[in-house]
């Protein structure tokens, strides 16, 4: 475990999860702190935000593949819409390979 001059070190009983449910529910019962979408805390008044700035956190997204299957038509259809919505909101440099 390193830490640098902007970060602390991970805690050793970290939770990680992508479940917005599971959060909400592991914030709400225990002393556990995690970072949300704005509005996901807004809209809960069991939540409250701490004064601290996230303006580090990239916005990345994702896309899970089942390794060795071949996305269906409607995956690859969903794939390409993501990806042209994805570089209308932040463009991707050009390759130049």
């Amino acid at each position: 475990m390193t830490a640098t001059a902007t970060t602390s070190p991970c805690p050793h009983d970290r939770v990680e999860t992508t479940a917005f449910l599971t959060i909400r529910q592991l914030l709400v019962e225990t002393d556990m702190v995690a970072a949300l979408p704005e509005l996901i805390g807004a809209s809960d008044p069991r939540l409250a935000a701490l004064p601290i700035s996230l303006d580090l956190v990239g916005a990345r997204v994702g896309i899970t593949l089942a390794a060795g299957r071949r996305p269906s038509p409607a995956s690859e259809a969903m794939t390409q819409s993501l990806v042209a919505i994805a570089d209308s909101v932040h463009p991707t440099p050009a390759r130049s390979d």
